[in-house]
């Protein structure tokens, strides 16, 4: 009887350190910046996948921010705040009604709000003039996608999440071969587990090259 891969999802802890890149650097440069933002807030744009959660986590440690599923009150609102893909939000006056309240309400009690989201701002769809003036008077920051030197090191973080410890021949073979964004190698990453789990063999380049020939990368 076959062994049956089971769909666990790998653990992640917010609390190990970020790992740097020229592709993030400027992100990280201005979590760190804070409190001196302009206007008391910023916008993290990237992928699926590129960090902006893991970056959020950070600042919110540093600032005592709290994570916002809804948008609340101003009244209730807490004095440092992260709303994730807040452009979910946009398009309902009531939604973009009540964020617009809580930017002003943290302008009043100089609080800070860390946004965010898998577009650029320029393509969000927002009703409200005054909340998207408001918007575009925030500093927005892009996380790009990594160059080989930084993808060694992200592909060797995402095999030691699953506790697969792979060589270098392994990842300097995966590398111009990967689909060029975050989800992707995460993706290719759990079917390499997979496969080793179901074939009870270590994470080598034969391995790898049976992924990569029966594997149909996913477009996103």
């Amino acid at each position: 009887m076959n062994q049956i891969a089971l769909p666990f999802e790998t653990s992640i802890s917010y609390d190990e350190e970020f790992i740097e890149g020229q592709h993030n650097a400027l992100a990280l440069g201005w979590v760190k910046r804070w409190p001196q933002w302009s206007n008391g807030g910023l916008i993290l744009c990237g992928e699926r996948g590129s960090g902006k959660t893991h970056l959020a986590h950070q600042w919110a440690k540093i600032s005592q921010a709290a994570f916002l599923e809804d948008i609340p009150t101003p009244e209730n609102a807490p004095k440092h705040v992260v709303i994730e893909n807040v452009d979910v939000f946009f398009g309902d006056e009531s939604e973009e009604e009540k964020i617009f309240h809580l930017l002003n309400h943290l302008k009043q009690c100089a609080g800070s709000i860390l946004l965010t989201t898998q577009k650029n701002p320029m393509q969000w769809f927002i009703k409200l003039p005054d909340l998207q003036s408001r918007m575009r008077a925030l500093p927005a920051v892009d996380i790009t996608f990594p160059d080989d030197d930084f993808l060694h090191i992200l592909l060797a973080k995402y095999f030691a999440n699953r506790q697969l410890i792979v060589g270098s021949d392994v990842l300097d073979y995966l590398c111009p071969r990967l689909e060029r964004s975050f989800f992707g190698v995460q993706t290719l990453v759990q079917r390499i587990d997979e496969a080793a789990l179901l074939s009870h063999r270590a994470v080598t380049l034969p391995l790898v090259r049976d992924v990569l020939q029966n594997s149909v990368l996913p477009n996103e």
